[in-house]
């Protein structure tokens, strides 16, 4: 585990990086003391949770440490094109939506950062996308581990199924994959 105390230069974050994808291991793996909160993507007021933020090489990445966090990645066109880093594991406790349609795809970056999302339920069966992610354009998906999968019940005739992402067009997706399924 490697504990950033304070922010690094560029050079050395950019070596983490390097040094991290070669031994295939997670440069965040807490939060950094740089971490900033922001806003997260809420359509609902009274239900606004926070998103701690960090830089690496310019580019800010949204740190997803709770499922209200997870769940509100899609709610608004805003939030489908942003670069998530999972920093936690996460237990579903309610039916998932699946992230992105092909109206509004998955445009972002999500790293899973060596984390696990369990209990993945979907019983709709008008949904047209099931899975994690339903629709991704333009996208990069990393380190995506699902855990206690139950889709089988969801879909409308001819919808697409896949634990992980069902549609993915011109993405980036390496390292996903499914631990158990119900």
């Amino acid at each position: 585990m490697m504990l950033l105390k304070n922010k690094p230069k560029k050079s050395t974050l950019t070596h983490l990086i390097l040094t991290a994808s070669v031994l295939s291991l997670t440069v965040l793996s807490t939060t950094p003391a740089f971490a900033t909160p922001v806003k997260s993507f809420s359509t609902s007021p009274q239900k606004t949770s926070t998103m701690k933020t960090s830089k690496i090489n310019n580019i800010t990445y949204y740190l997803v440490e709770t499922e209200d966090q997870l769940r509100a990645i899609g709610k608004d066109k805003a939030s489908l094109s942003k670069f998530y880093l999972l920093n936690n594991d996460i237990i579903l406790t309610k039916e998932w939506i699946a992230i992105g349609t092909e109206d509004t795809p998955f445009t972002g970056k999500f790293d899973g950062n060596g984390y696990t999302i369990h209990n993945l339920k979907m019983t709709d069966p008008k949904a047209k996308y099931v899975g994690f992610f339903g629709y991704a354009e333009n996208a990069s998906i990393h380190n995506l581990q699902l855990e206690n999968v139950d889709i089988e019940k969801a879909g409308c005739k001819g919808a697409s199924k896949c634990a992980t992402v069902c549609v993915a067009m011109d993405c980036k997706i390496s390292d996903c994959g499914i631990v158990k399924t119900k």
